[in-house]
């Protein structure tokens, strides 16, 4: 591959692999609050039964956890909007991208455009990201838990 055009698509990627890591934080994020809510309902839980719980909600698409915690989780519609608009730009980056517009690729102004369309993306998944992170804070304060504390264990346990 030429290096020009290689220097030239590599923001692209940036922000697609930006996307990736934010659309897994999204999955991440409800299945710990789906989680959270079961912790909550079951007054307690061990150290085992929470990881069950987070390695079951690993293996469920973005679509079926965000239907999950609509379940358990009262969103109002505008909310519901930023959650559906946030799935339907990870799933066309992650699904059609790379393939509904291939002749863009061809061209200078096509990478461009494909580029801001990236952007476009990832703008709109930030409103649903907040959302969701929304809820998780208030799930965990619910549980006993403290942004705080968490990031010293964080901190505790990278420390060399």
């Amino acid at each position: 591959m030429d290096e020009s055009f290689k220097k030239e698509i590599q923001p692209m990627y940036e922000q697609i692999g930006a996307l990736v890591q934010a659309s897994q934080q999204m999955e991440f994020t409800i299945g710990f609050s789906l989680t959270l809510l079961n912790q909550l309902n079951a007054k307690s839980i061990d150290d085992e039964k929470f990881d069950e719980s987070m390695n079951k909600f690993s293996k469920s698409t973005l679509g079926r956890l965000i239907g999950a915690i609509k379940k358990h989780v009262d969103i109002d519609s505008k909310s519901e909007e930023a959650l559906k608009l946030a799935l339907d730009e990870r799933n066309y980056i992650i699904h059609y991208f790379f393939h509904d517009k291939t002749e863009l690729f061809a061209t200078r102004q096509g990478r461009g455009e494909l580029l801001e369309r990236v952007k476009l993306a990832r703008k709109n998944i930030d409103p649903g990201f907040k959302i969701l992170d929304s809820i998780t804070v208030v799930l965990m304060q619910a549980n006993g838990m403290s942004m705080d504390n968490i990031m010293k264990d964080v901190k505790s346990s990278i420390e060399y």
